[in-house]
């Protein structure tokens, strides 16, 4: 896994759905870059994120890196638009149970 350093963060991206509510496949081509995930792990050099926090970020920006089938952004802190207040993997948010 990579370890970010200064002040980026690696945020695990959310994974597109394939098929829409209405059962309706969707191709690759046609999905939206998701724009939040959850944070794996920042550098030394971060001052208002924590590794499990839920963000929001805008996609295009930054480097992105594929583990195997899980799809992560290398991004600097100040390119975050926010994040999930108490938002934290495990506590049962939504996003939570949306497997992120």
């Amino acid at each position: 896994m990579l370890r970010p350093i200064n002040d980026n963060i690696l945020v695990r991206l959310r994974k597109p759905d394939e098929v829409s509510k209405g059962g309706i496949h969707i191709p690759a081509c046609a999905q939206e870059a998701e724009e939040w995930g959850v944070v794996q792990s920042v550098g030394s050099k971060v001052a208002e994120i924590a590794p499990d926090e839920i963000v929001f970020i805008k996609a295009t920006q930054g480097t992105h890196y594929r583990q195997g089938v899980e799809d992560f952004i290398l991004i600097a802190e100040h390119r975050v638009l926010c994040k999930l207040d108490d938002g934290k993997v495990g506590q049962g948010s939504t996003m939570d149970r949306q497997g992120v």
